[in-house]
Formats: C-alpha cells, sequence, structure tokens
C-alpha cells in the first residue's frame, strides 16, 4: 500500500467513516469497500494536484450481480459477507451473497499488476435462479463523461474504434460491443488478440480501461460497451455474459495506467495478458479454474504435433481416419474449448493405440 493510500484509510477510521482498502499506482487509486461491495476508481488529471472519481457524480455504484424479471441482484446493495486484505500490496478479497434462497454469491480478488489490476470474479449458486440474465462477471459503471470524454475498443470488424463519446448522437446510444440497440459506433464482439475497450480524456491524460486475458476460451460471448441511457445515465457495462456464467469463474484486467490516447492500451494489452497468464499458472494469482484451462491449452501444445504426425504416417486404415479426425476436431476447438481439444487428444490416442 503506499504512502496515500495508508494516510487515506487511516483517517477514515479516525473519521468512523466505512472501511476502505485501496490499491494505488502513479495518478490513481482503486478504493474498495468493505461495507457494501462495490469499488470506486480516482484519477489525478495531470498537472493537477487533486484526484477525482471516474464515477458520475451522484450516479449508480459500481457493482456485479445479474438481473432478474422482478429487478437486479447487485453487489452495491449489500454488505459483503467477507472481506480481506493479503498484505501490503493485496490481493483484497470481498465476497458477497445476491440470493439467499438459490445460495447465490459473488466473490471478487483484486491483484495489483504492471499497470493495471487483475480481478478474479467468480460465481457460485446451489440452485441458478430461474430466468437470470445480463451476468455482469465485469462490473457495471456509472461513468462521469465530463471526466471520461472519449471512448476507444478493438471491434470484431477488424477495425480500431475511437471517437469522442459526445459525437456517439442522441440518448439512447452506445459505443462498443453486443449492445441492445442501434445508434453510436458499435460492432456485435470485441475483436484482435488481445481484445480491450477504453475510456479516455485526451486534455487531462486520465483513463479507466478492460483487457480480456484468454478472450476466446473465457469471454468470447462477453458484452462491452458504454450505453448512453436516458436520465443522464452513463453505464458502461465493462463485460456481461450469458445466464450460465452465472456458476463460472473469470479473469480480467482493470487497465490503470494514466493515458491521454488508446496507444497505451494497444501496446499493453498483450503484456499484461501475459502478466495475468504467468501467475495463474504459476499460482501467485488464485483461479483454478482458469489454471485448468491454461494447464489443458499447455498440454494440447505438447502433444499435438507429434500425434498428428504420428497418425498422418499410419495406412489409411478406420483407426487411423478416426485418430486424424480427433485431432482436426482439437486442433479447431482449442481457442474456444482447451480442455475439449484435450479430450479429443485422449480418443485420437485410443485410436492410434488399435493400430
Amino acid at each position: 500500500m503506499t504512502l496515500l493510500a495508508m494516510l487515506l484509510s487511516a483517517a477514515g477510521a479516525a473519521s468512523g467513516a466505512p472501511p476502505v482498502s485501496s490499491l494505488s499506482g502513479e495518478r490513481w487509486r482503486l478504493d474498495i469497500h468493505a461495507e457494501r461491495g462495490t469499488f470506486d476508481f480516482l484519477v489525478q488529471p495531470r498537472g493537477e494536484a487533486r484526484t477525482v472519481s471516474v464515477m458520475r457524480p451522484q450516479g449508480e455504484a459500481a457493482w456485479y450481480g445479474y438481473n432478474e424479471p422482478t429487478g437486479e441482484r447487485r453487489t452495491c446493495d449489500v454488505k459483503p459477507v467477507a472481506f480481506s486484505r493479503q498484505g501490503d500490496s493485496g490481493p483484497v478479497t470481498v465476497r458477497c451473497v445476491l440470493d439467499k434462497e438459490n445460495g447465490v454469491t459473488h466473490a471478487a480478488a483484486y491483484y495489483p499488476l504492471s499497470d493495471g489490476v487483475l480481478v478474479v470474479s467468480r460465481f457460485s449458486a446451489k440452485r441458478p435462479p430461474r430466468d437470470a440474465s445480463i451476468i455482469r462477471a465485469a462490473p457495471k459503471l456509472d461513468v462521469d463523461i465530463n471526466l471520461l470524454t472519449y471512448y476507444a475498443f478493438a471491434g470484431s470488424d477488424g477495425r480500431r474504434h475511437t471517437g469522442a463519446i459526445a459525437d456517439l448522437g442522441a440518448r439512447a446510444t452506445y459505443a462498443g460491443a453486443g449492445a441492445w440497440g442501434p445508434g453510436g459506433d458499435q460492432t456485435p464482439g470485441l475483436g484482435g488478440d488481445h481484445p480491450y475497450m477504453l475510456l479516455f480524456n485526451p486534455q487531462r491524460a486520465v483513463s479507466l480501461g478492460i483487457v480480456f486475458p484468454f478472450y476466446q476460451a473465457a469471454w468470447r460471448n462477453v458484452h462491452s460497451f458504454l450505453q448512453l441511457w436516458t436520465g443522464d445515465y452513463n453505464f458502461w457495462y465493462t463485460g456481461w455474459l450469458p445466464p450460465n456464467a452465472l456458476r463460472s469463474e473469470q479473469a480480467f484486467v482493470l487497465y490503470t495506467k494514466q493515458s491521454d490516447s488508446p496507444e497505451a492500451i494497444r501496446a499493453d494489452a498483450e503484456r499484461l495478458s501475459q502478466e495475468a497468464t504467468d501467475r495463474i499458472a504459476r499460482g501467485t494469482i488464485e483461479a483454478p479454474t482458469v489454471k485448468a484451462m491454461l494447464a489443458a491449452r499447455q498440454e494440447f501444445d505438447r502433444e499435438w504435433p507429434a500425434l498428428w504426425q504420428e497418425a498422418s504416417a499410419e495406412k489409411p486404415t478406420p483407426s487411423a481416419w478416426l485418430a486424424l479426425l480427433m485431432l482436426r476436431s482439437a486442433k479447431e476447438c482449442v481457442e474456444r474449448e482447451p480442455a475439449e481439444a484435450v479430450r479429443l487428444i485422449g480418443r485420437a490416442k485410443a485410436a492410434l493405440a488399435e493400430e
């Protein structure tokens, strides 16, 4: 924890304010609340002494959760049942119960990275609620578009999209991937090897972004977009997934480097994704589901080439044909389903053993 964050925490305790655990870096601070399942992100504009929140004044708090026909289940509305910090640098872990009857919980663990915070977001449910939807595995934010005035994202159309939020048009309008209405600047999905979305201010050099490591395997169905909604709401759905995510573990990076353009996140997304991969694989970040996915991908990369060579060298028998079919299928699905690719490799091995 930096000296600034320590002083803020001490001041909060002395004043009787709700406890906050902070992670911070150059011109940014992430305040994670112990009394509510929410956080605030503050930035220091270039050349200014004070820090300001990226959240809209008097707006909605940041939250994880999901929709039901009767409303929303939001972490910001409940007191965490568990809140902890390991050491000066984290991780900070917050666990909230969203539905006692069905045993639905959400846990978020915040791990500092270089130029970012990796968040392991985990939903669990004894019984998934009927008709749950719009699972906010990454948080929903109501942002201050007078502070964050521009957007940028990598689109599934192969282009880099960027522009002034003020130019998106009359509300309701959107910028990003997978929005549910027309207007603005949007694509069906994110794109590129290391998809991202960024909100930033070119004049004051402040920003907040999100990077999606393991995109094809974990986030390929993600919706990530800014919605300028009626009533002055500026909802940034940083990442929501279909209902099956209500029993899942996801990892994403809050990109915290303060920047006046998208060039930094474009350059850093690959490095941060690799840092996340390395730390999860080594176990310094606890994300067992993601770690198993990474292990499956490593097993595929280790075994597939030799098996393909072996199967290709066999005489054209039914068993050799089946092995080649399984290996082709594994190759096609490994980016999306590495565990399934390993299962197919096992079937190929069994077929070759019959030769």
